[in-house]
């Protein structure tokens, strides 16, 4: 289940001493492995940070798609690696969907995700929260376009004040999502982002720390401090039931995070 939109939750127009662009891609495993961490960072440090995602374009078409550091060149060898990132995260992963209905390529969710953010960033945020858990948890094939059509369905019945399904697909039959999508890949090359998932903090002065890879929590925060020296938390992490109110539909792990 998508976490409900409430009121501010998703604003990343909010005043805040850093930027934070994340990116990503909605097949990217260890993305997944990091939302309890990026959620807890959310909560923890309200206020202190916007941000953004860039759509990396992870996969293509497997015609095309090389990962040499874990010898990944066809889709039955990317079952592997989501069960790694399984193991270390602790987060559900169906890897088993590299064998039994393999996704052609990322880019369908890209531009879809793409598509729903020229609507709003807010309606973006929870559908590429929705993608995640159509192919992480349900192991629904979301290079499908019937897949990503009925996430959007979806998204439309629950959030119709900010996400509208024929604007949808419009921009989807134009080349609107295209442009956009485009421009994300463009900045991940222009910023010689290789690793996914990739964080890039920037302070008010301009000083920059990248952060790539599945990281502890403390990663997070040292990055945050060193760009915003004598940043603090807004909020104690360790109140579970306070945390459950903010996240209502967490999954299990992520409610974990905070004992950890």
């Amino acid at each position: 289940m998508v976490d409900p939109f409430v009121e501010g939750r998703y604003d990343s127009t909010q005043s805040g001493a850093v930027q934070i662009t994340y990116y990503t891609d909605p097949l990217c495993c260890w993305s997944w492995a990091l939302e309890p961490k990026w959620k807890r960072l959310r909560y923890e440090f309200e206020g202190s940070f916007t941000w953004q995602y860039k759509m990396a374009g992870l996969i293509t078409d497997w015609d095309f798609y090389q990962d040499p550091m874990n010898a990944i060149a066809r889709p039955q060898q990317m079952g592997p690696l989501w069960m790694q990132a399984e193991q270390v995260s602790g987060m559900p992963i169906q890897s088993k969907i590299w064998v039994d209905n393999p996704p052609a390529s990322s880019y369908p969710a890209c531009l879809a995700l793409k598509c729903v953010e020229l609507q709003s960033f807010e309606a973006g945020e929870i559908y590429l929260r929705m993608l995640r858990e159509a192919v992480m948890l349900d192991g629904q094939n979301i290079a499908d376009i019937r897949v990503l059509t009925a996430l959007a369905e979806d998204l439309a019945k629950k959030q119709h004040e900010i996400f509208d399904l024929a604007t949808f697909e419009s921009d989807w039959s134009s080349d609107k999502g295209v442009v956009a999508l485009k421009q994300d890949i463009l900045d991940v090359k222009r910023n010689s982002i290789s690793r996914f998932p990739s964080f890039v903090f920037e302070g008010a002065d301009k000083r920059s720390v990248l952060l790539s890879g599945y990281q502890p929590y403390s990663a997070f925060v040292s990055a945050l401090m060193a760009v915003a020296p004598g940043i603090l938390p807004s909020r104690d992490a360790h109140d579970l039931q306070k945390y459950r109110e903010y996240w209502p539909q967490l999954i299990d792990r992520e409610l974990e995070e905070l004992l950890l």
